[in-house]
């Protein structure tokens, strides 16, 4: 589960940086390309590190994180890889696939990890400053929910997160950290 938090935050956090425009050098020879919306994912493309730390309880984890992002299915969508590195030599990764669904007007993420989770978190609109992406899934048979928040600064080159999640309508933990574009 941390695991899966801490990706999802890094990734879903990169979409606000800077370099919106990287999907648009990929449109397809057409010149149609995608939409506005499903361009803004271009944000995430590039190289990212950073750190997080994950708390469940008292317990309190500091990972690395390393992101690599590139342009998918003709530029309407991208592609992830995400590592995290823990001090006690954990090692998490994470591949995520993001796309706009212009048919219920909302972004998806979807996450697999190697921890054995799998599901989609969804964004419909900005609140305030933040980007919001929330998921409803299970861990260990019980019903979770997972919200991220995304403040990109104004440089945009940095982005904060923090992502939160409840088992069972508790609160069972929170990620919060930042990324640099490389």
């Amino acid at each position: 589960m941390m695991k899966t938090v801490t990706t999802l935050a890094v990734l879903a956090a990169s979409m606000f940086a800077a370099g919106g425009a990287a999907i648009a050098d990929h449109v397809d020879s057409t010149g149609s390309g995608p939409p506005a919306e499903a361009q803004a994912l271009g944000r995430l493309i590039g190289e990212w590190r950073g750190s997080a730390t994950f708390t469940m309880g008292a317990q309190r984890d500091p990972a690395r994180m390393s992101v690599s992002c590139r342009p998918t299915a003709a530029a309407f969508g991208v592609s992830c890889e995400t590592r995290f590195d823990f001090a006690d030599g954990r090692v998490w990764q994470e591949t995520d696939l993001f796309g706009w669904d212009a048919g219920t007007r909302a972004y998806h993420w979807f996450a697999v990890t190697s921890t054995g989770n799998s599901h989609d978190h969804v964004a419909r609109q900005l609140e305030g400053d933040r980007w919001v992406f929330a998921a409803t899934c299970r861990s260990g048979g019980k019903p979770m929910h997972e919200v991220i928040r995304l403040r990109p600064l104004p440089d945009g080159k940095r982005i904060e997160f923090r992502s939160t999640g409840t088992v069972e309508g508790v609160a069972a933990f929170e990620l919060t950290g930042s990324l640099d574009r490389q």
